[in-house]
């Protein structure tokens, strides 16, 4: 859907959920999915150019940088290293059903290989082209999904990377008049009230509207500026934090049991037995921790099933979390946090004005606004400011969302920032595994980050 969208290429990093009976190590019920998708200009060895470069680049860098890794790994688990040519070799179905046929091996030269062919196909290439790695094309039509292009040569072999620009089938035609244009979908909401006071009449796309016609609505340029901002953002602070010594992991998405007693948990059956859907990492990231790590991060879905309908509370959305040991004291973990968020902020910046530029028109904002040196300040002051201008709030409690956006708004009136660090907070406000300060211990080691009157 997005690749209609005018996005051209996107890829995902995330978990895949398959209800599988097979106790084997080719059928998993929860694992992490690497996905790409791109449209095809000319032809399908577009995608396997990419696909070439992007496994060489991959086994590249890992025989550079991972070479300790890889040997306590071999030490404890041997394995044989990976053999890889330059250029991944490229066979056709055919070349690949003759080698089998060759070497007596039956094989279905108009179906699909089964497991025992793809092994014996594997040692036969290994043997003769000395690669471990190879891509296998042009399988026979009846064999891949049914939106798969049949070859232009041989319609009973299939270019099994999608549509060639050259040979496309109307599946559905459009109707002639489309249920929305990209005019209307781009349109403010200042534009349709300036025109309504006006006395001018015209289109507005309500949300139904954009979500039954997603695929017309994600052509505007606001959302293919959000979706970019999105990518960069997963990818700068992946980027960040590796940069400064992290590793980042996936944790299993579907639990036991509920991984935060706080938050609402998504239940489910999972082969007999009672299941439910991730609402944190936290608590992996804390045992991974343990293990040595030191730091580590992921980006992946949280799942929390909230009853209520606010921008704050979304049943799903992608985290971004990290977790580090501290040395000494819980400073440390700020002064990354504050590394982490100026770096991002001026990177995106610097690198999406022309997106930025394009979801402000439909969606106008303020720029943000933030210090070289994120500001911080304790629970304490932050009660004395909001006590100083009428706000009533617990000094020994948690910040309802009414107090977090009036200090929000002072700390901006004041020191003329959206961003900043509120920390020291009441120890009874905070989760039970949390650090009583030692001066005081009413108060916690533990801090919230603020941006634009809202904590994240």
């Amino acid at each position: 859907m997005v690749i209609t969208a005018e996005l051209g290429r996107v890829f995902e990093a995330g978990p895949v959920f398959r209800a599988e009976d097979s106790y084997t190590h080719r059928h998993l019920c929860e694992f992490v999915g690497l996905d790409a998708e791109m449209e095809i200009k000319e032809h399908y060895f577009e995608v396997m150019d990419v696909v070439d470069h992007l496994f060489v680049e991959m086994f590249d860098a890992l025989n550079a940088k991972c070479k300790q890794e890889l040997e306590a790994i071999d030490k404890q688990y041997p394995f044989t290293p990976l053999k890889y040519l330059r250029k991944t070799l490229r066979l056709t179905f055919e070349e690949g059903i003759k080698m089998l046929k060759d070497a007596g091996v039956e094989a279905d030269p108009l179906g699909d290989l089964n497991t025992e062919s793809e092994r014996a196909l594997g040692k036969l290439v290994l043997e003769k082209y000395d690669t471990d790695i190879f891509i296998l094309h042009r399988y026979p039509l009846a064999a891949r999904p049914f939106y798969t292009m049949p070859c232009a040569d041989n319609g009973d072999y299939s270019c099994s990377f999608y549509l060639l620009k050259y040979m496309i089938y109307c599946v559905n035609r459009a109707e002639s008049v489309l249920p929305i244009t990209l005019e209307d979908a781009a349109r403010s909401e200042i534009e349709i009230a300036n025109a309504l006071e006006a006395g001018v009449q015209i289109v507005r796309v309500n949300q139904d509207t954009r979500l039954d016609q997603r695929v017309i609505n994600l052509r505007t340029l606001a959302n293919n500026g959000i979706f970019s901002l999105k990518s960069r953002i997963s990818n700068l602070f992946g980027q960040i934090l590796l940069d400064l010594d992290f590793v980042q992991i996936h944790t299993p998405k579907i639990l036991p049991r509920a991984s935060e007693g706080g938050a609402a948990v998504f239940k489910l059956d999972y082969k007999g037995k009672p299941a439910c859907l991730a609402q944190s990492p936290q608590f992996y990231n804390q045992m991974v921790i343990t293990a040595e790590l030191g730091r580590v991060f992921e980006a992946g879905p949280v799942f929390r099933a909230e009853d209520s309908y606010t921008h704050r509370h979304l049943c799903e959305f992608v985290g971004l979390d990290a977790e580090m040991e501290i040395k000494e004291h819980y400073f440390e973990v700020m002064d990354v946090v504050d590394h982490l968020f100026v770096e991002m902020f001026d990177a995106l910046n610097a690198k999406c004005k022309q997106e930025l530029e394009a979801i402000d028109k439909q969606y106008p904002f303020t720029p943000l606004k933030y210090l070289r040196k994120t500001l911080r300040l304790t629970f304490e002051e932050g009660i004395k400011m909001l006590k100083d201008a009428g706000v009533e709030a617990d000094p020994l409690g948690d910040l309802n969302t009414e107090s977090e956006r009036a200090l929000g708004k002072l700390v901006l009136e004041k020191y003329d920032t959206d961003f900043f660090i509120l920390h020291r907070y009441p120890l009874a406000a905070r989760p039970f595994y949390t650090m009583p300060c030692a001066d005081n211990g009413d108060y916690s080691c533990s801090f919230d980050v603020f941006l634009t009157g809202k904590h994240c």
